[in-house]
């Protein structure tokens, strides 16, 4: 398995921050090109009328990302390429499971723990359905449809 140093995990995540984004369950970082559009319509909960809207009026350099797809893309590689599929990603790639929240928790985390007063910059937060990655300072970064509907840092 491929191993990314911390500083470079924070700053690929900070860059889809920058970057266009809308929370699309079983999003990891592709371009809601119309090609990338349709594959999102397989998930139930993006066919909601609500959510078909904000997806259909997305622009071609907007990234896709769920909770668990926001780090897991970044570990497969995502760039913010919009020309390229995945925006740079690769499907499992660097030895990375399909995680889900959990999975991503209680599989890929070892020492987990309830006690946040040693928590540094870059562990992965999870709570039950929903997950992110701690900045440090007391700030997460999250793709939720809450607040901003994508990518973003919260308290």
């Amino acid at each position: 398995m491929a191993k990314m140093k911390v500083n470079d995990f924070i700053r690929m995540l900070k860059k889809a921050y920058n970057s266009k984004t809308l929370y699309v369950m079983g999003g990891w970082g592709f371009p809601l090109n119309s090609d990338n559009k349709k594959r999102t319509f397989i998930q139930p909960y993006n066919c909601k009328p609500e959510r078909k809207v904000k997806i259909n009026a997305a622009s071609s350099d907007t990234f896709a990302f769920d909770c668990c797809g926001l780090p897991r893309s970044i570990l497969w590689g995502w760039n913010g390429n919009t020309k390229a599929r995945n925006g740079g990603a690769e499907y499992c790639a660097n030895g990375v499971p399909e995680y889900d929240a959990k999975q991503f928790m209680f599989e890929g985390c070892t020492e987990q723990s309830r006690d946040f007063s040693k928590i540094e910059p870059g562990e992965f937060l999870w709570l039950d359905g929903h997950c992110g990655v701690y900045l440090g300072d007391g700030l997460a970064i999250e793709s939720t449809p809450k607040w901003k509907d994508g990518v973003q840092i919260t308290a």
